[in-house]
């Protein structure tokens, strides 16, 4: 989640320097919030291995593309 905040600040081109708590999300977003916090368990070896192609290979370069 780390890497992901400090990706999307690049892109925004703005600064991301700290977590925000749980309780704060549930707050604003309410039952959203679980689903932004829980870690999901995916082996990209097995995506590739099984032909599948993602069309952007970093975040960076999906980030933008959401963007425009």
């Amino acid at each position: 989640m780390n890497d992901f905040a400090v990706s999307l600040g690049k892109v925004l081109e703005r600064p991301s320097f700290f977590n925000v708590p749980k309780f704060v999300l549930k707050i604003a977003v309410g039952e959203f919030a679980n689903a932004i916090v829980s870690s999901q368990k995916v082996s990209v070896t097995k995506l590739l291995n099984s032909g599948y192609e993602f069309k952007f290979t970093d975040l960076k370069s999906a980030l933008v593309n959401l963007l425009k």
